[in-house]
């Protein structure tokens, strides 16, 4: 990419090359076992359709932003493949130039899509409150490593956005920017991948091996989900009945969590009592079981 400007013309357009003028070409390559693909030049005639995407020839590439506006230039840098470019947090930005030159005003959208050998320039302006801070990037990662752990489903879209989250939110792990930049078609890889991530950081979590252990465990998870307002209650005490009190032979402590599911399951107006309320009744009850747990913990 040559960059020829006439900075006089837009002087207002950010223009320091490398804080808030920053080139960015993507383009999608074959990697097998990590290097470029030897054969990748004879991909037939419409061209090659990589299995990673580079960006500035760098795989899960980050760059700190320290300015209050950027201009980014993009290029798609592939030979078969479009792209549809968009923020994470699908923000909105102001694209400023296409191909044809400058646009006679900006133009504020949330994605652009290039062909091959097309580009667009374009600006935005960062929101720091919608970026997530690294230790809640670590803290998002935990939950999702017990529900693998406990063999719930967790589809492989959560775990890539989890991975990128963390890669933007600065932690580092030598797995992550692979998860990270996963296609759709990889997604099979991801539950793998993000395993592996978890080992890389020290957050794996393994249950214990005995049965009915690991049905505790996940009674203290979920009503700790619960307690923290991280899952719904009706949702949660339902799992809580269902998938450890049935399991464990309706034992006594978790009955009032079993109570509140059957309770919220069969809510009806008539009742006189409101459905936020038996909310908040099982809220309790969860940090009543977490109570007994940790006053059982200090005696031991």
């Amino acid at each position: 990419m040559f960059l020829i400007d006439d900075d006089a013309a837009s002087p207002e357009l950010p223009h320091t090359y490398g804080v808030d003028d920053i080139p960015l070409i993507a383009q999608d390559r074959r990697l097998p076992g990590g290097v470029l693909d030897p054969d990748e030049s004879m991909a037939g005639t419409t061209g090659l359709l990589g299995d990673r995407i580079l960006v500035n020839g760098t795989l899960g590439p980050y760059l700190d932003i320290t300015t209050r506006r950027v201009r980014l230039r993009m290029l798609n840098g592939s030979n078969a493949r479009a792209f549809r470019f968009h923020f994470a947090d699908r923000r909105a930005f102001e694209l400023v130039a296409t191909d044809h030159g400058p646009l006679p005003a900006p133009h504020t959208t949330d994605q652009v899509q290039l062909a091959p050998g097309e580009r667009a320039f374009f600006c935005r302006i960062p929101l720091e409150e919608t970026a997530m801070a690294r230790d809640d990037a670590l803290k998002q990662l935990s939950p999702l490593a017990r529900e693998r752990a406990f063999e719930r489903h967790v589809g492989s879209h959560r775990l890539i956005q989890s991975g990128l989250d963390a890669l933007i939110a600065g932690v580092e792990s030598p797995s992550l920017a692979m998860l990270a930049g996963l296609l759709r078609s990889e997604e099979p890889e991801a539950p793998a991948l993000f395993d592996q991530v978890l080992e890389e950081l020290g957050l794996a979590f393994h249950p214990p091996a005995d049965p009915r252990a690991a049905r505790w465990a996940m009674a203290y998870w979920i009503a700790g989900q619960i307690a923290d307002g991280s899952l719904d209650p009706a949702a949660g005490t339902h799992l809580i009945h269902v998938e450890v009190a049935y399991e464990l032979g309706r034992p006594k402590d978790l009955e009032p969590l079993v109570q509140c599911a059957h309770l919220l399951d069969a809510w009806d107006e008539s009742w006189g009592v409101t459905f936020e309320q038996l909310n908040e009744e099982a809220v309790e009850a969860a940090k009543q079981f977490l109570k007994k747990r940790s006053a059982a913990e200090a005696g031991a």
